[in-house]
Formats: C-alpha cells, sequence, structure tokens
C-alpha cells in the first residue's frame, strides 16, 4: 500500500489536503504497482530501495492514468478536485501538459528501477529481462538522444524510436558477430567480476563503442546532416578499431566470421600465381 504522503511527495502538483485526489488514483496507482513488481523475478525480496523506486513510479502512471478522469481546477497551489461548479476547471493545454510531465517523471522513476535491479543483480522477469543494448530509454538519454528541447525521453517517444533502434542493432550486432553482441547484453544483467581486469576492461570498452554506434546511427537517422555522417563514421571506425585492438582478450569476437573476414589478406597479383594476369 502507497500512503498518502508518499503521493503527495511524489506528486506534487496533484497534491491537496482532502486526499480526494489519492483516494481517485488510488486504484490506478496500485495497478501500475503491481505492473512494476513484475519486472522482477521474485518482488517479494526486493530492496526497500528498489519498492521506493517502484512506489514513486507507480504514482506518477497512476496519476497520468487518472488524470482524464479527474474534475481539476488550476489553483495557486497546483491542482485540485472541483468541489464547487463555480470553480473552472483547468484548461486542457493545462491537463496535457500535466500528463506529460507525469509520464516523464513515471519513465524517469522507472528508469531508476530498471538501472539498478541491473547494478545489484536482481534477477529480471523471463519477459522483462533486457533482450537489446537499448533496452530502456536512459540508456538512450544518457548518450545525447533526447526530444528536440533536449528533454529526457519519455516511455512513449522511447517505443517510436524502436523502429531506428532495431536497425541501429541490427547493423552493429552485423559488426559484433552473434556471440558477442549476445555477451554484452547478458552482462547488462550477469556481470561476473571472476575474469581477469584486462578482459573485463576489453568488454566494457567494446561495449562503450558499440552503443556509441548504435545511438550515432539513431541521430543519423533522425537528422541526416553532414555533423551527423560525420559523427556516424568517426563510430563505426572507433568501434572496429575498439575490437581489432582487444581481439585477443575476446575470443568471441576473435571466432567469429566478422573477424575472419575483417582480417583476410587481400589477394595480390603474382606471377607465379596460376591466374596472374598482366
Amino acid at each position: 500500500m502507497i500512503s498518502i504522503e508518499l503521493f503527495n511527495e511524489t506528486v506534487v502538483a496533484l497534491r491537496e489536503p482532502t486526499g480526494k485526489v489519492y483516494e481517485s488514483c488510488r486504484t490506478y496507482i496500485e495497478a501500475a504497482l503491481d505492473t512494476l513488481k513484475g519486472y522482477m523475478a521474485e518482488p517479494d525480496d526486493a530492496t526497500e530501495e528498489l519498492m521506493l523506486h517502484a512506489a514513486r513510479a507507480a504514482c506518477c502512471k497512476g496519476a497520468y492514468d487518472c488524470v482524464p478522469l479527474l474534475d481539476l481546477v488550476a489553483t495557486p497551489n497546483g491542482f485540485g478536485i472541483v468541489s464547487n461548479q463555480n470553480i473552472a476547471p483547468a484548461s486542457p493545454h493545462r491537463v496535457q501538459a500535466l500528463r506529460q510531465e507525469l509520464l516523464l517523471q513515471y519513465t524517469l522513476h522507472r528508469d531508476r528501477l530498471l538501472y539498478f535491479m541491473a547494478a545489484q543483480g536482481v534477477k529480471f522477469a523471463t519477459n522483462h529481462a533486457p533482450r537489446t543494448l537499448c533496452w530502456a530509454p536512459f540508456v538512450l538519454t544518457q548518450r545525447g538522444i533526447s526530444v528536440t528541447t533536449g528533454r529526457p525521453l519519455n516511455v512513449d517517444e522511447y517505443r517510436s524510436l524502436l523502429p531506428d533502434i532495431a536497425e541501429a542493432e541490427m547493423h552493429v550486432r552485423g559488426v559484433l558477430g552473434d556471440e558477442l553482441y549476445r555477451l554484452l547484453v547478458q552482462r547488462i544483467t550477469e556481470r561476473t567480476d571472476d575474469e581477469a581486469p584486462e578482459r573485463l576492461a576489453a568488454i566494457d570498452a567494446i561495449h562503450e563503442a558499440a552503443m556509441q554506434h548504435i545511438t550515432a546511427i539513431i541521430a543519423h537517422r533522425r537528422r541526416g546532416d553532414a555533423p551527423q555522417r560525420k559523427a556516424l563514421a568517426q563510430a563505426a571506425k572507433q568501434l572496429q578499431d575498439v575490437l581489432n585492438r582487444t581481439a585477443e582478450l575476446v575470443p568471441e569476437y576473435k571466432a567469429s566470421s566478422q573477424y575472419a573476414a575483417f582480417h583476410t589478406p587481400r589477394y595480390t597479383n603474382k606471377k607465379d600465381d596460376p591466374c596472374f594476369f598482366s
């Protein structure tokens, strides 16, 4: 059960003393919390820190889902529920702006939940485990992919980018090879510290270069101007340079057909070759 105090602290725009807004949103908040707990394979064992992130995200999502059904008014202290028919409701524009802010706050709290789950080795439920390198909005936001105003992506904007993300990841997977790509995805939630430090550093460097290449592809697809074309070429070169430099430490790449293709010597036209041509 999420308390009214936590709701008022998290969703400041809907804070009011009577508790009517909280009661109106409570069913939606509880449904959102159940969904967020479903990200964890064993939610009953979740730490207090994780559950606080989940609870804050649920407050924002519950309010976002409920706002269209509320009789809202704009007051000097924010939005409240209409209790007097002489009070004019808030304009649709202000209500939409509020919902967009709630969606962004939900995204940020949900991302914190997912980040700490991955960082702390909390087991994800099978249907929510990361399957790609760009597995959540914050992965793109922290590398410069945002809306035109610079605001972080919300979950809807992230979903709208999924076709671009899929194309970018497919391209980079073709550079890395299937085995190395799967290893990078696996390490999002299953990092091991018993490997040689040099190998861990090499894999981290490959992961970062791969993400820079992916985000460069996405940025190029969104804008496609000359600076983005240059950044894309630089990102591609950087990834290949990192792969070449670390190949001895990463057999997943060195044994791949991608490595063989890149390192196969070019044919040279020699006189003693049966196929010699002058």
